[in-house]
């Protein structure tokens, strides 16, 4: 996808004959380069339509943007929809960065094998940037925050430097 970015995926095939197009990824991450990100998307979408055709696809995706970017754009542009927004009408307040809500910074550092909350100089500031997009035969039944919580033994370190997201989703019907 360039900016040494990549995608990858695969098809998995249901016991009642489904196809699902199921893809990761993780955008360019600079604040100001919407339309790098854009370019990405716009070729994530080609290359999931160039691949073999699904009943529905799935793409599970670190855009880098608040809802509303030009990325995003390319994917609703091209029939996705957000799981996010589709369950509970917007999309999470919060994904990236992580870290209790009293000590939000808008910064990360890594320790001790997690992440937490420290000033760093120039980042984007807190909100929403990971997504679960679907299309086609998806039904989304639930979409929530996963991975939001602290190690119990320190409540600074989590799993990552983004809250995840969880999806109940039915393949074959809705869409």
């Amino acid at each position: 996808l360039g900016q040494a970015r990549s995608a990858t995926g695969a098809v998995v095939t249901l016991a009642d004959r489904t196809s699902v197009g199921v893809a990761v990824t993780e955008l360019h991450h600079r604040t100001e380069d919407g339309p790098v990100r854009a370019g990405q998307a716009a070729d994530l979408v080609a290359w999931l339509e160039a691949g073999p055709v699904t009943d529905a696809a799935i793409v599970l995706a670190d855009f880098n943007e608040p809802p509303g970017g030009a990325a995003g754009g390319v994917m609703t542009a091209a029939g996705f929809r957000s799981a996010h927004a589709e369950a509970n009408g917007r999309e999470p307040a919060v994904t990236w960065p992580s870290g209790s809500a009293t000590e939000r910074t808008g910064g990360r550092a890594r320790r001790q094998g997690g992440w937490l909350w420290e000033a760093e100089a120039g980042l984007e500031p807190a909100d929403c940037y990971d997504y679960i997009w679907v299309r086609g035969s998806v039904a989304v039944e639930a979409c929530g925050l996963a991975f939001e919580l602290p190690a119990a033994h320190d409540p600074t370190v989590f799993p990552s430097d983004h809250f995840g997201l969880a999806a109940v989703l039915s393949v074959g019907r809705g869409g």
